[in-house]
This record gives C-alpha cells, sequence and structure tokens, in this order.
C-alpha cells in the first residue's frame, strides 16, 4: 500500500511540499489499508487562494463500508486549512456517477469546467470539482470516535507529510454507534422549523396508509404539528406522540388543545427503548429522527416491535449530502461541510435519507416501500423564511454551541456562514431543494 501510495503520489502532485496520508488500524496491525495525497494545485489557482489538488483516494476492499472513505477526505480537510489551503479541487470522470455521488456528499461541487484526454483510442472527460475551506478549524475527527479506538473494525489515519504540516490523528467509527444527542437542539431557530411541518409536507408518503380508528405512534414529534395532523385523520383512534425533550412537548400539548384534539397524548421517550409493550400500534412513524440517533438499525428494530402484525412503520429523513441551491454561495458550501462535521461528530448521520432502506432491511424488515421527497423553496416568503432560520440556527441553536465547543469553527465563522445564508435568500434568482428518502415497512 505504501509503495502504491508513492508511486500515484509522484504520478499526480507537483513536486513542492508533496503529502501521502495513509490510513492503518489501531496500533497500525497489518499495515496501511487506505491512502489518500494532495498537493499544491497545478496551473491557475482560484478564488480564495491557494488552491491545494487532492487525488488517488484509494481503500483496500476489506476496510470498504468502515467509515475510511468518508474520514480521508475530512481529514484532509483539516491537514489543507493546517497549511494554509484555502480552496480545494479535484477532477472526477464524468462517466464515474459513483465517485460522483462520493465526492458530492464530502462537501465538492462540480463548477462547469471539464477536460477530455484520449486514453487508448478512448475519449474520458473529467469534471472538476471545488470547495471552499473554512480559514480556521481543523478536522477533530478524533474526539467523537475515540471511545471506539479499540473496536478491531476501527481505522485510524496519520499524515506522511513534507512541509505541509502534521496532520490530526484521526479515527474512523463502526458500525456500532453510541446514542446521539440530537445536534439541533430545541432553539426558537429550531422550532420555528419544525413547526411548520405537516403532515401534507412531511409525510405524504404515508397518508393513503391511514384511516379512521387506527392507533398511531408518533416518534420524535417535536412541536407535534404532525402529530395533531395525524390525530385529526385517524380519529377516533388515538395518536401517541413521544420525544425525548420534555420541554418541546409543552408546545405540542398547546398545539393538539388550540386544535381540540382530545385523541392524542404526549409522553417523553427513547426510541431505542420504547415503553410500550410489544404490538401497541397499527402505525409507528418518524419523521426526521433516525439522522440524530446513534443506532437507526435498533431503533427501527424498536419501533417494529411495537407495531402490531400487518401495521406500518414509516419514516423519512433529509439527505443533506444530496441538497441542491442555486446561485452558488461560497459560505454555503462551508455550511454544508461544517453541518456533516458537527452532525457525525454527535453521533448522527446527515446523509441519512440514502440509507433508510439499507437499515430497514438491516432492521428484519421484508416488504419495504422506498420512495423520495422533496421541500423546494423559490418564491420570496420561502427564501426569506428558509434563509433566516438557518442564518439564525447557525449562530445560535444546539448546532452552533456543538460547532464552537467541539473546535470545528469559531463564532466568527458562524457569523460569515450566517451572512452567506442571508445573502443567498437576498438574490431574486435563488432556489433551494431539500430531498428526503421515504420508507414504508410491513410488518410480517
Amino acid at each position: 500500500m505504501e509503495e502504491r501510495a508513492a508511486v500515484r503520489h509522484a504520478r499526480l502532485t507537483a513536486p513542492e511540499r508533496p503529502a501521502v496520508l495513509l490510513a492503518t488500524r489501531p496500533g497500525g496491525d497489518g499495515g496501511p489499508v487506505a491512502f489518500s495525497c494532495f498537493h499544491p494545485w497545478p496551473g491557475e489557482g482560484f478564488e480564495p487562494a491557494p488552491t491545494a489538488g487532492s487525488a488517488a483516494l484509494h481503500a483496500l476492499p476489506e476496510v470498504r463500508g468502515a467509515g475510511v472513505g468518508r474520514a480521508l477526505p475530512s481529514a484532509i480537510t483539516g491537514a489543507l486549512v493546517e497549511a494554509g489551503f484555502r480552496s480545494a479541487a479535484l477532477r472526477v470522470f464524468a462517466g464515474n456517477a459513483r465517485a460522483r455521488r462520493f465526492y458530492g456528499a464530502a462537501g465538492r461541487r462540480a463548477d462547469g469546467e471539464s477536460v477530455r484526454e484520449e486514453t487508448g483510442g478512448r475519449v474520458l472527460e473529467e469534471l472538476r470539482y471545488r470547495r471552499h475551506l473554512l480559514k480556521q478549524g481543523a478536522v477533530h475527527i478524533a474526539r467523537h470516535v475515540s471511545h471506539h479506538s479499540a473496536d478491531p473494525h476501527t481505522v485510524r489515519t496519520s499524515a506522511h507529510t513534507e512541509g505541509v504540516g502534521s496532520m490530526t490523528h484521526a479515527s474512523v467509527p463502526s458500525a456500532a454507534h453510541e446514542t446521539a444527542v440530537y445536534t439541533h437542539g430545541h432553539h426558537e431557530s429550531v422550532l420555528r422549523s419544525h413547526s411548520w411541518r405537516t403532515a401534507a409536507n412531511s409525510a405524504a408518503h404515508l397518508l393513503p396508509e391511514l384511516r379512521a380508528g387506527l392507533d398511531v405512534l408518533d416518534v420524535g414529534c417535536g412541536p407535534g404539528t404532525i402529530t395533531a395532523d395525524l390525530a385529526a385523520l385517524v380519529a377516533p383512534g388515538r395518536v401517541t406522540g413521544v420525544d425525548a425533550a420534555e420541554d418541546v412537548l409543552t408546545k405540542a400539548r398547546a398545539v393538539a388543545a388550540e386544535r381540540g384534539l382530545e385523541n392524542v397524548r404526549f409522553a417523553v421517550a427513547d426510541v431505542h427503548a420504547l415503553d410500550f409493550p410489544d404490538d401497541s400500534f397499527d402505525v409507528v412513524h418518524a419523521h426526521q429522527v433516525l439522522q440524530h440517533v446513534g443506532d437507526p438499525v435498533a431503533a427501527l428494530r424498536e419501533m417494529r416491535r411495537v407495531c402490531r402484525p400487518g401495521g406500518i412503520v414509516a419514516a423519512r429523513d433529509s439527505d443533506y449530502g444530496a441538497f441542491a441551491w442555486f446561485p452558488e454561495v461560497p459560505a454555503l458550501d462551508g455550511w454544508l461541510e461544517l453541518y456533516h462535521r458537527v452532525a457525525r461528530a454527535n453521533g448522527g448521520e446527515p446523509d441519512a435519507g440514502r440509507r433508510l432502506y439499507s437499515w430497514a432491511r438491516r432492521a428484519g424488515f421484508t416488504d419495504i416501500t422506498a420512495t423520495a421527497g422533496t421541500w423546494c423553496f423559490a418564491t420570496p416568503e420561502e427564501r426569506a423564511w428558509w434563509s433566516g432560520l438557518w442564518a439564525d440556527r447557525t449562530t445560535a441553536s444546539g448546532y452552533a454551541d456543538l460547532a464552537v465547543s467541539g473546535g470545528h469553527a469559531t463564532a466568527g465563522e458562524l457569523a460569515a456562514i450566517a451572512e452567506g445564508w442571508r445573502e443567498w435568500g437576498g438574490r431574486e434568482d435563488a432556489w433551494f431543494m431539500v430531498p428526503h428518502g421515504e420508507i414504508l415497512c410491513r410488518v410480517t
């Protein structure tokens, strides 16, 4: 692996300030299992300068799926920041859809520039992917996975550099996560978006399955707006809303009381250990929950346990790596990369939408309908609302607190990102899409 990395690095990088990042198992047992290279971008740079290039990420088949592919780009980002780079670029074959998805999820975005080369009688096109780097704040992956250091499936990364600067050691988590803490918290800026949600705009995939008389459990109900809609739809059936935070349930009870609903109740609960007997509900629903829990597969198993045979377990989660917006605002690229780091450091998975079907299969479901839905913000009112709540959330929320306390960003960097949100929201041609994965799992 070391030899392959050295050869690949010599071919693809500039001679000055080269660096190779190797990943090994804890203790270095068995030698390197993955590598990546980075270097000053050859030729014309970009703004903000200077620009780094990265190439040749490779992992042995035995460790693919263990998280090493996610950790190497994140660790390299930290090294580039420490080395003084302000932007990064790489080239990806246009026909390699898997690589394009991978780098897109890692915060790189195609900028429209491409090159074509003839190789072996074939013309191959490479797309240039770029990203802006935060001015400060190296990646601190080790903080959120240090408790997994003894796991035989964990991979540790370390830098072997010459003239680029040292790298923080980082570990890659195994599939077994501890229970996560809700990343966003319940600041007003967060509840503003949660209270906007309805069964129509957030649970449309479930609505055809509902009918009068069903007993429904709404997991992670938050301020209860979706829960109240479900209660109205299944009356006289009963709906139970549960959340890990008692304070937000006060708001949920107020919503139900204001709407005159008598068939709904609320309680504090942990999705990993629901305080209900087996086969208690006809429908168990969770909206934007599984991305925030440490073990989503175990959570789905618990949801299945309390669902009656023939019933439905439904989930919907957004997929941050697939978010799309226009126009390009550099600060939003930084926001997305930062959010991924903060959420994962907190034990969650921000790209949960694409994983729901896989998680459901691992939880033992065999009758699964997987779909996708979107939110789109394009009118002046929608743009102002969406950009405003994220600008506020970036500087005043549980997410903002975690970003600073975890060393992922400074207060000044968060303020700059918030200003980027306001800049985007002020554009007349602004458009934003939030995609969601959806599953309906029939209990057999």
